[in-house]
């Protein structure tokens, strides 16, 4: 396969740009050819080129000798661009270079970090448009432009903490990667910092590069109004008369403090995010807002102590004592694998293979079952176990039939590839912790809402431990669902076929007293369900668009690659009903195919139930409601249905509700 060659522009102001390369750079698998008005650094990956662009903002002089001031030549095109300021040479020149090595050079995407005029000239010159997105009121008609004709746009930060109203419209192209750190998977420090008393609080004031409104005085009448406090201050100019003090590495800092005080910029926060330090954040004036949306986020989450301008001297006892208290869980912030996650989403785009250490990745070399799982069904959980780790350890472990004649596909047919290491992840859904007798290499914790269990949450968190595990497969069985001993196996040969896909495979529900041991018992009764595609065992067959419909959690596999490009579940939907179809909903908007898997047999351990779930009408109705809002019309029409006829619901003139005075109790029907 040709090496890709990814174009990535990085914009000039500030160096959180360049920072956020340096970090995504080394997991992508192309050649890269940077365009920045910035210097180059001197340690540049190899693979790396560097092209320095004319500076577009100066005051030029013209051919009749008359000055020429950039902002006062129409930048905006009148509001149609952000800068284009008419007859400026640097402006003309930079665009021409671009567009020059575009013609000379095979450009096979191109990394937008940021400008909305780069972003447009790569587009009409056919390059595909990789779009970093910044938070903030960006709902202007430049930006709303930009965003459509991208072909990805990556946000690096979490969805569900910040989800700006600008991205709303491309949400099928957004990736939410997480804050992008430079320190993602650093271990902390093993040498301490400098000695101190033990009755010292030692503050860390980190400035960004990108300008502030915070003075060597207000650090001075700061520390003075603290007493037991150390202040350390980077990237301000004249603390202590001295020039301002720059390190190219934090990291120790980060450690050694008790309290950071930081703005809000996106790699700060995720540095700090990185470290697990307690913050204090001061947002400073950005165009459209954007740390000033970041601030709120963090605010909302409890991630940190957030002042929207610089404490008054009398304000910083009581900021810093509350910084003191905080326990944040920047878990949250999902720095971990972020930058992997961004240069996913250009690998794809450029249309790179997914690889590992420059060598084309083998999909199956690490299976990694992700289980949702409660107390209700742990004794379902033992027996899937049980089948996960008996098969993992056969001979031929993951072929078709291994260990059950007569399973799967016939002795003819040509064996799917085993699988390699297989790990497994539960994701404990209650409150109450998981038991300890599992036997599995990770439990995630995810304890319910007020609501229900939240299971779009759950399975992004269980994904994640997944791929932090180094899974390459990722693999989702209902805690009630006993796999076959193919099922591995045929996952791995769909998704060595299908690497962009969402893998389904059919599903057998069992009656009561089944062995669900013995895999021969299971081959017997292999009966899949008749409302979803079962192609013949090795076969695959793509979804149409009108069966994405049918795509359902009980089992389905991606590869890591495809989880980290996205897109996830959204963590709105919260108890029983929806996040699945909005999730297949979501892959069918990205053109991201859905395929049906023959052989990848699981089977459904009979439980209790009732159909319709009458004890889950308020979940139905209510999750129901928020994806009619995203994709205009309403899922689990079924169910609706149903509870329709048993008097509970009716089709209002916003769609289903409720019928008041409806004095039914939950029954099976």
């Amino acid at each position: 396969m040709t090496r890709p060659v990814v174009g990535w522009y990085l914009h000039h102001h500030g160096g959180g740009h360049v920072a956020r390369f340096r970090a995504v750079r080394p997991s992508v698998d192309a050649d890269v050819i940077v365009f920045s008005s910035r210097p180059a650094p001197a340690d540049l990956p190899a693979g790396t080129r560097w092209a320095t662009l004319p500076p577009d903002a100066g005051l030029e002089t013209l051919d009749d000798g008359a000055p020429l001031d950039p902002a006062e030549a129409d930048p905006t095109a009148s509001g149609a661009l952000h800068w284009a300021p008419l007859g400026h040479r640097g402006h003309r020149d930079r665009l021409a270079l671009i567009a020059e090595t575009a013609a000379r050079e095979r450009i096979d995407a191109m990394v937008v970090d940021v400008s909305v005029e780069v972003g447009l000239l790569a587009r009409l010159l056919g390059v595909p448009v990789v779009l970093f997105s910044q938070p903030g009121d960006r709902d202007d008609d430049p930006h709303a432009l930009v965003e459509r004709v991208a072909s990805a746009i990556v946000a690096p930060w979490p969805r569900d903490l910040m989800e700006p109203a600008h991205l709303a419209a491309r949400r099928d192209v957004v990736v939410h990667t997480g804050g992008i750190s430079r320190h993602d998977g650093r271990p902390a420090p093993t040498a301490p910092g400098p000695a101190r008393p033990a009755d010292v609080t030692r503050v860390l004031v980190l400035a960004g590069g990108g300008g502030h409104d915070v003075t060597a005085r207000d650090v001075e009448e700061a520390r003075l109004a603290t007493p037991g406090t150390h202040w350390t201050v980077l990237g301000i100019d004249g603390v202590d008369g001295e020039p301002a003090v720059v390190v190219d590495d934090p990291w120790v800092a980060l450690h050694d403090a008790d309290v950071v005080v930081t703005w809000a910029g996106q790699n700060a926060i995720a540095d700090v995010a990185a470290a697990g330090a307690r913050a204090i954040v001061v947002p400073q004036a950005r165009p459209f807002d954007e740390q000033d949306a970041t601030a709120s986020a963090l605010d909302r989450a409890g991630l940190a102590v957030v002042e929207p301008v610089w404490p008054t001297p009398a304000r910083w006892p009581g900021v810093i004592a509350r910084a003191l208290d905080l326990d944040p869980d920047w878990s949250r912030w999902r720095t971990v694998g972020a930058a992997r996650r961004a240069a996913d989403v250009v690998e794809r785009v450029a249309g790179a293979a997914p690889r590992v250490g420059g060598e084309t990745l083998r999909v199956g070399e690490h299976v990694v079952v992700v289980t949702l799982c409660s107390a209700a069904r742990l004794d379902h959980l033992r027996h899937q176990l049980l089948a996960i780790v008996r098969d993992a350890g056969a001979p031929g472990a993951g072929a078709p039939g291994a260990g059950a004649p007569g399973a799967g596909a016939p002795a003819s047919d040509e064996a799917a590839p085993a699988a390699g290491r297989v790990s497994t992840v539960v994701v404990w859904l209650d409150d109450d912790p998981a038991p300890d007798d599992l036997g599995v290499d990770v439990v995630v914790s995810v304890p319910p809402a007020a609501e229900g269990f939240r299971l779009a949450a759950a399975r992004n968190a269980g994904a994640d431990a997944a791929v932090a595990l180094g899974g390459d497969l990722v693999v989702f069985l209902d805690a009630d669902c006993v796999p076959s001993p193919g099922l591995l196996g045929r996952y791995v040969a769909a998704a060595r076929a299908e690497p962009d896909a969402v893998l389904c495979g059919p599903v057998t529900y069992l009656a009561p007293g089944v062995d669900v041991d013995d895999p021969a018992v299971l081959a017997r009764l292999t009966a899949p369900h008749a409302a979803r595609p079962a192609p013949p065992a090795g076969e695959l067959a793509r979804a149409d668009a009108s069966e994405y419909t049918l795509f359902w959690s009980l089992s389905f596999a991606l590869t890591a690659r495809a989880w980290r490009a996205g897109p996830r579940f959204d963590e709105r939907f919260v108890g029983y009903g929806g996040e699945d179809t909005d999730f297949a909903f979501a892959f069918r908007r990205a053109g991201r195919p859905l395929v049906w898997v023959g052989g990848a047999d699981a089977y459904h351990q009979h439980h209790p139930t009732s159909s319709p779930p009458w004890q889950h009408l308020d979940d139905v109705l209510r999750n129901g409601r928020l994806f009619a809002g995203i994709w205009g019309e309403w899922p689990m029409t079924g169910w609706l249905e149903a509870f329709e006829r048993g008097g509970a619901v009716r089709r209002g003139a916003d769609g289903w509700e409720r019928v008041p005075g409806w004095t039914g109790v939950d029954r099976a029907s």
